[in-house]
């Protein structure tokens, strides 16, 4: 079996989970430049970005990108 790029990764993820983040990227898809994936991936598929809260391990609020493919 051929092993798969990470756009390939990426796509593939959006595709079973809808959405994800840059933390989906970094541990699920193994990418640490999600966003330069995701401009790639947009040369071929609608790929939405929205902005969400996020609390994080110190109890911070942070806004961070959340992508989303559109059908």
């Amino acid at each position: 079996m051929a092993k798969l790029t990470k756009k390939q990764r990426v796509l593939n993820f959006l595709k079973e989970n809808g959405k994800m983040n840059h933390m989906d990227g970094l541990f699920e898809c193994k990418t640490n430049r999600l966003a330069a994936v995701i401009f790639n991936l947009r040369k071929e598929h609608q790929i939405e970005t929205v902005m969400v809260n996020h609390t994080n391990q110190l109890g911070e609020v942070e806004r961070v990108a959340e992508y989303k493919l559109i059908a």
